[in-house]
């Protein structure tokens, strides 16, 4: 008769390990946009010459929200370095956050700047990041390995066992 083994979830593994790399690979690909695309910005005089404060708005909060997701990021990276049972939950937010977040700004660049048109591959990246997204959620809301590996481990703290004794009265 052959035997069956038991899968070990107590580590990440399988799919867990594209979560890993995602997550550190979006902090880094976040961090070297804003160095690259924002610093300058404030250096180079660009940024005295903004005319519309709206825009300038729009930029800060840009920055604000990519440096939120990028602690977060790193926030998620901890929990599941400990495996804390918050992670899936944290983590189906991010992504739907990394979704959205891009979507929203370019409807409100849009708006503001008229003849700001998006491109094809501008489009692409927004549907395929939200197509991406769809398919993580589903994986940490269905994931067997997701649910065992960050469940939360009930240990028993357990005494020294008690002496009892008796006495007699006499």
């Amino acid at each position: 008769m052959k035997e069956k083994k038991i899968p070990d979830y107590t580590k990440i593994g399988g799919w867990l390990y594209l979560v890993l790399y995602g997550l550190v690979g979006s902090a880094i690909r976040t961090c070297l946009s804003l160095a690259s695309d924002f610093l300058p910005m404030f250096s180079n005089g660009t940024w005295a010459g903004i005319a519309d404060p709206s825009i300038a708005v729009l930029i800060i909060v840009e920055i604000l929200v990519n440096v939120a997701l990028v602690a977060f990021a790193v926030l998620l990276l901890v929990q599941m370095w400990k495996k804390s049972p918050a992670f899936p939950k944290n983590a189906v937010f991010y992504f739907i956050a990394i979704s959205a977040f891009p979507i929203i700004d370019a409807l409100v660049a849009s708006i503001l700047v008229p003849n700001n048109v998006l491109t094809a591959g501008q489009i692409g990246a927004l549907f395929g990041g939200a197509f991406s997204a769809v398919g993580w959620v589903w994986y940490m809301a269905v994931s067997i390995r997701v649910r065992e590996t960050f469940r939360q481990h009930v240990t028993l703290k357990t005494e020294s066992p008690v002496e009892l004794t008796t006495s007699t009265v006499t």
